[in-house]
């Protein structure tokens, strides 16, 4: 396992799983970028026109309800809230590698200090996995673009659900996000890309 700070530089593009992030056949684009990023349970398989195959780092909160992957991505980027990680303690540690079936050292713990620093410049308690993982990826990467990022505007489904899902998700019922301030993350996501910080993936002309 490696808690310490490693530079990656260059570029790295993270796709969030709003509905946007399929809305245009983006695939080839996406999987030039020479590091890609996606979250949580993000999927590929019957996407890759749109949304690219490649994933090189897998950003995640190891929640109760993570899917484990088969064949992992090469860097597993652990972003666990920082009142979980004081209230788990030393049990924390053997919770993630359950979750994500993998050994010990075969994923990276982001150190409480550094999460308490994404949640102090922002001023919310919990950060969304997403928005930590841009916060990540701007200390260790020259250039970091984003596509995907909704944050919950006008639904709270992901692009990989189900017709059905998406319906029950959007219509009837669900908690997602309820424990996050989206709209404040979403502001500051904003300021990040007016500060020129950040660049939205945008279609190729021509």
């Amino acid at each position: 396992m490696v808690d310490a700070d490693v530079s990656g530089g260059g570029a790295i593009l993270v796709i969030g799983n709003g509905p946007s992030a399929s809305r245009a056949e983006l695939g080839a684009q996406i999987d030039r970028f020479p590091v890609v990023g996606r979250i949580n349970n993000y999927a590929t398989e019957g996407f890759e026109t749109r949304v690219g195959r490649c994933t090189d780092i897998w950003f995640n909160g190891a929640n109760q309800g993570l899917m484990r992957r088969r064949q992992p991505p090469p860097r597993i980027v652990v972003l666990i809230p920082s009142a979980v990680q004081r209230h788990k303690g030393a049990a924390l540690r053997p919770r993630v590698r359950r979750r994500l079936g993998v050994a010990e050292g075969g994923y990276e713990l982001v150190a409480l200090g550094e999460i308490e620093s994404y949640e102090g410049t922002l001023g919310v308690d919990r950060v969304t996995t997403g928005t930590m993982a841009l916060l990540w990826a701007l200390r260790r990467f020259d250039e970091v673009h984003i596509h995907g990022f909704d944050f919950f505007q006008g639904s709270r489904a992901h692009y990989h659900d189900s017709r059905v899902k998406r319906w029950w998700v959007d219509a009837v019922h669900s908690r997602r996000g309820r424990r996050h301030d989206n709209e404040a993350e979403r502001r500051h996501v904003a300021g990040l890309r007016d500060a020129g910080r950040i660049s939205l993936l945008e279609r190729p002309r021509g």
